[in-house]
């Protein structure tokens, strides 16, 4: 997978796991979930 993979489907888990909570905290969710998705690239040459 690639880091535009990944971040889609951190942003799609974000959204999931936030459902129901207030504003402020979905943004931090998904902002976490993003960056966190990106991890499994950094040591990875190609992603």
């Amino acid at each position: 997978m690639t880091g535009k993979t990944h971040v889609a489907i951190g942003i799609a888990a974000g959204l999931t796991i936030s459902f129901g909570q207030r504003v402020e905290n979905q943004l931090i969710l998904v902002l976490a979930s993003a960056l966190g998705s990106l991890i499994p690239d950094l040591d990875h040459p190609k992603a």
